[in-house]
């Protein structure tokens, strides 16, 4: 099962839009134990170019926790475009 929560702040006369995103995969088969086996934390910026045209960067923690290993976490940075139809 997958859940998310995301929350932005638009800035006044600023055409950035600041966000942070939590989602986290809670193991439903799991015979060890159902738990939250995967975490992500994303900070962005989106730049709004027009209406319909955006452009966003990000930084995401990825954490995965799996049982009698070393937890592997990610680090990524990333950039996009959002375009409206």
């Amino acid at each position: 099962m997958r859940n998310r929560f995301s929350i932005k702040y638009n800035i006044p006369k600023l055409p950035i839009l600041p966000y942070a995103e939590y989602e986290f995969y809670y193991s439903l088969n799991n015979p060890v134990k159902n738990s939250v086996d995967r975490s992500k934390y994303t900070i962005g910026l989106e730049y709004g170019i027009n209406k319909k045209l955006s452009v966003y960067t990000f930084y995401r923690l990825l954490i995965r926790r799996e049982y009698f290993k070393i937890p592997a976490n990610r680090s990524i940075l990333g950039i996009g475009l959002n375009i409206e139809i």
